[in-house]
């Protein structure tokens, strides 16, 4: 386990290296990243016994993540598309009847953009960021039975949404970004439950790296 003054060593060191790097124009360069964290939507972990059987149900705790894709129109706004998934659980029952594994699993497509402030910071290796995105959440429940045959059952549904949050972009290189965001997601219901429930909207926290190329105007 990594002890909290490793941590805070390796954080001072982030910090050093950021305060030193030099800020680079970013108008008309590109990022593709990959960044993780929590959605507060997860499932629940618990182990039901009955007379029936045993229902083992294994929670998410939130965990997310996902890839990025952007590229700045100009210094202080670029556009955005984000690829983003979240496994809400995973439900397995064991009784007379069999076995019976469910899986919940809610996804997103986003295009979007990201607006920079203030004007003062783009000259900066720290760019703070107001952002907006808007598309499709997937939802995705397959459900799988074992007895004297396997039967399989599965459910897509399809809702419209948007994000709205902010956040920092943080230059370590002309070629790395690191970046922290926090946003809420707001979606219209499924048309049928998944997992349970016909609405995920929540709460967002990611930490992200990307790598910065293409040539600035």
């Amino acid at each position: 386990m990594i002890s909290r003054t490793r941590i805070l060593c390796m954080f001072a060191v982030l910090l050093f290296i950021v305060s030193t790097a030099q800020a680079d124009v970013l108008n008309g360069r590109s990022r593709i990243g990959l960044f993780a964290g929590y959605a507060g939507r997860g499932g629940e972990s618990k182990v039901i016994v009955s007379e029936t059987g045993v229902n083992v149900s294994s929670g998410t705790g939130g965990a997310m993540g996902g890839l990025i894709f952007g590229h700045w129109l100009q210094e202080n706004m670029a556009v955005t598309i984000t690829i983003s998934g979240h496994a809400i659980e995973n439900d397995v029952t064991s009784g007379t009847s069999g076995v019976t594994t469910q899986t919940t699993t809610i996804g997103a497509i986003h295009p979007g953009i990201r607006y920079y402030f203030p004007k003062s910071a783009l000259t900066s290796s720290w760019r703070p960021f107001l952002s907006a995105t808007v598309g499709p959440f997937i939802g995705y429940e397959e459900s799988t039975e074992v007895f004297t045959t396997i039967t399989v059952e599965s459910n897509t549904e399809i809702a419209f949404g948007a994000k709205l949050g902010a956040g920092l972009d943080i230059q370590l290189s002309r070629m790395f970004m690191i970046d922290v965001y926090t946003g809420y997601n707001l979606m219209t219901d499924f048309a049928d439950p998944i997992g349970g429930r016909r609405n995920y909207s929540s709460g967002e926290f990611s930490f992200g790296l990307s790598y910065l190329f293409g040539h600035a105007k």
